[in-house]
């Protein structure tokens, strides 16, 4: 069962994500000139630290049956699965579609979304009580 609450706190920390991940996908992209996939690769990376970070100390605080690395090593593990899902879209809208790269990012984020949470909810800090 879902509890809402930790719906609630897990798109918090998901928004705090999408601000990072599309802050830095523009800053690398547009400043620093790298390629957008590039870019979006090490843009969802540093916001998957930072969602763990505050999915671990707040969101799921109560369920935290295995110990940390173990934790973010699952973490980062479906996120590596959600990354491949997210590129292969954002290639896809942007470089199929013609959907500018930022739109593409939007519209890719709510999927992985439902990966990440659905994963880590049920298997990263399952609540075995």
């Amino acid at each position: 069962m879902i509890d809402r609450k930790q719906l609630i706190k897990f798109i918090i920390v998901g928004i705090i994500g999408v601000i990072v991940n599309a802050s830095l996908l523009y800053i690398l992209t547009e400043y620093i000139n790298i390629y957008y996939i590039y870019a979006s690769i090490i843009s969802i990376e540093i916001s998957i630290i930072s969602n763990f970070v505050w999915n671990d100390l707040w969101t799921f605080k109560d369920n935290r049956d295995k110990p940390k690395w173990k934790r973010f090593v699952y973490f980062q593990t479906f996120s590596i699965i959600g990354i491949c899902i997210y590129v292969i879209l954002l290639y896809i809208y942007t470089d199929i579609f013609h959907i500018y790269y930022l739109i593409s990012n939007l519209m890719t984020i709510p999927i992985t979304v439902l990966w990440n949470f659905g994963m880590n909810k049920f298997i990263t800090w399952k609540d075995n009580k």
